[in-house]
């Protein structure tokens, strides 16, 4: 059943603060993993603080909010989230403050991570954010333009069928930072023509020769102007990657090995393709 937090500054388990309606009478239950959780124009403003190790919910909607979410400060506080969704929306101003939660994102669902509200103040901390889980249709993970994250792991998509070649993660967003990006293998994140992306620490893309990573950039324009451009803080790789369409790659070295592209890479990339004895080659073209 639906959960809906009320009655402005309080902590994440005191019953007095859930309530089964918007803007309704506290005293239900604290969220369980059948609830969806829902912070909105009725739940007034101050901080609600999460104060359990692994808070549940099925789903997080923060909708017009005018307080602060806070996974950072309570006593304990949490380490871990499992979350099908997370949507951000509407005109009030408010903050997520993650601290060093690890927060799942596991839904089939298409819109899966949705923070691109301007008035949202995302504070991650130290926190993971995973993209996982099994799914058989396209998704998509929005972010702000602006906003920073700390580390972000994009799959594995654990779909038996290997729908993940056809079912890819959009990653929307213009520009963005995070201090490292590790994309696993059975999973397919396409990333938004000419975006920019800053990665303070590494990338790493962990494929497998069974089971390679794809990863895709730009496929609509011709030479390298479209590409998404990727700023390395540090020295990157991967391995069994395959580089669908175009990226441009900055500051440090990444180095792909056992690894396919095209001549629409350029910048700071070297790509081994897998030895004579294992096939393949680069693709150009």
């Amino acid at each position: 059943m639906a959960r809906f937090w009320v009655g402005g500054t309080g902590s994440w388990n005191d019953t007095a603060h859930w309530s089964t309606t918007s803007g309704g009478s506290g005293g239900s239950s604290v969220p369980t993993s059948s609830d969806p959780v829902t912070f909105d124009s009725s739940s007034g403003g101050g901080t609600c603080t999460v104060n359990v190790a692994s808070p549940a919910m099925n789903g997080l909607t923060l909708s017009s909010y005018t307080g602060t979410l806070d996974f950072a400060n309570g006593s304990p506080a949490p380490t871990s989230i499992t979350s099908p969704t997370f949507t951000d929306s509407g005109t009030g101003i408010h903050s997520l403050l993650l601290g060093a939660v690890t927060w799942s994102i596991t839904s089939p669902s298409a819109n899966i991570w949705n923070a691109s509200n301007t008035n949202l103040t995302l504070n991650a901390g130290t926190s993971t954010i995973t993209f996982a889980g099994s799914h058989t249709a396209s998704q998509t993970v929005t972010f702000a333009s602006g906003q920073t994250y700390y580390n972000l792991i994009l799959g594995p998509n654990t779909d038996a069928s290997t729908a993940y070649i056809n079912d890819s993660t959009a990653i929307t967003g213009t520009s963005w930072t995070c201090n490292n990006l590790t994309i696993n293998n059975q999973c397919k994140p396409v990333f938004t023509n000419s975006a920019t992306i800053t990665i303070n620490g590494t990338m790493t893309c962990t494929g497998t020769s069974t089971n390679p990573c794809f990863i895709q950039g730009n496929t609509t324009t011709t030479g390298t102007s479209g590409n998404p451009v990727f700023t390395l803080g540090g020295t990157s790789s991967g391995t069994w990657t395959i580089l669908l369409g175009g990226f441009t790659f900055a500051s440090n070295t990444i180095t792909f090995n056992n690894s396919f592209g095209s001549n629409l890479n350029s910048g700071t990339l070297v790509i081994n393709p897998p030895s004579t004895t294992s096939g393949g080659g680069l693709i150009i073209g």
